[in-house]
């Protein structure tokens, strides 16, 4: 089999147990991955509650996933969302989909709750429950700090999740977010409160050649292109470098949606954050355009706010304080 590696982990919090699900190819070639097969899963359990324990929280690669492939290393999570009672989804970034994928794993499947808080470690096909107890309760931040990653993939939850917030987030990796859909509450309810995840395997390829020739045309093509890889591209701005570009087309959220225009935005750009606290680039493993920014001065290690965080902390509620705009951002990172 090459892409997927023919494994999905159905973990039951409830009873402290796991079991490997082997999809025939034809369900891997109807569903592909991400959220196709998050669908899938979220189908079985389509009329519960987005809060019964048999719900099922879902994590899920792609056949990419794990190769050379550029931009392939995202995780999807599904679950129903506390916000809308419909079908949540969540894109994210970091390490967790390729560690997933190395570990032998094309999808997590979470079901059941646990009495007491749980935390799961995963080393290829090893799986082992862990006490959390002691976690509960503390951000994300310092959940990274005990736990001490290195180069595994951490995610976790934070107070806002453990406290009914129904836009939570999940953490990962510190700096990466999946927040869409609330699913942080989703695992907050199963007393779920990380995955650490590692792994030493590869992703079979079929034909390692064409894709070479692919991914080099892929890289040929980002480079030629200013808004990613130029100079106010996504590579040296982040996400941050369309601020400008929302704002001229007057499409920037401002004054709580009654307009869209802020005046004050070409002082309050993603270059403006770049000459405050001259960010390094990082970026979702296995990606060349390394969108993500993380401070070096003023507030070194803290991350730069994306698009979202400095539109909305700007222009929608009429701040033009940057510098209380990347502490809001960590906070809500934090914070999850």
């Amino acid at each position: 089999m090459y892409g997927w590696t023919g494994n999905i982990l159905v973990i039951d919090l409830t009873k402290k147990r796991f079991e490997i699900e082997k999809p025939h190819l034809d369900i891997l070639n109807r569903y592909v991955g991400g959220k196709g097969f998050g669908g899938r899963y979220l189908r079985e359990c389509a009329n519960l509650a987005w809060d019964h324990p048999d719900m099922a929280f879902c994590i899920f690669t792609g056949p990419l996933t794990g190769s050379i492939s550029p931009t392939s290393g995202r995780a999807h999570m599904v679950s129903k969302s506390p916000l809308t009672g419909l079908v949540g989804d969540s894109s994210v970034g970091g390490k967790l989909a390729t560690r997933m994928k190395r570990a032998g794993w094309d999808g997590i499947v979470i079901k059941g709750k646990s009495k007491t808080p749980v935390g799961i470690t995963i080393k290829d096909n090893l799986v082992e429950f862990k006490d959390a107890t002691g976690l509960w309760g503390l951000d994300t931040h310092a959940v990274y700090k005990k736990i001490r990653p290195g180069n595994k993939s951490l995610m976790s939850i934070g107070p806002a999740a453990e406290n009914g917030v129904r836009y939570a987030s999940i953490i990962v990796d510190q700096y990466f977010a999946a927040g869409r859909s609330g699913l942080g509450l989703c695992l907050a309810k199963k007393k779920f409160k990380f995955l650490l995840v590692d792994g030493t395997g590869h992703c079979k390829v079929k034909d390692p050649q064409k894709l070479k020739t692919a991914r080099e045309d892929i890289l040929r093509l980002t480079a030629a292109s200013p808004a990613l890889m130029g100079q106010f591209g996504f590579t040296c701005l982040g996400t941050g470098a369309v601020y400008d570009l929302m704002d001229n087309r007057r499409m920037m959220p401002t004054d709580n949606f009654c307009r869209t225009r802020f005046e004050p935005a070409s002082k309050l750009n993603a270059a403006a954050y770049t000459k405050s606290y001259a960010p390094k680039k990082h970026g979702c493993l296995g990606c060349h355009i390394l969108c993500k920014k993380i401070g070096t001065k003023n507030k070194a290690s803290i991350s730069m706010p994306e698009f979202e965080t400095m539109s909305h902390f700007t222009a929608l509620i009429g701040c033009m304080d940057t510098t209380l705009v990347v502490k809001a951002n960590e906070l809500c990172n934090h914070f999850g």
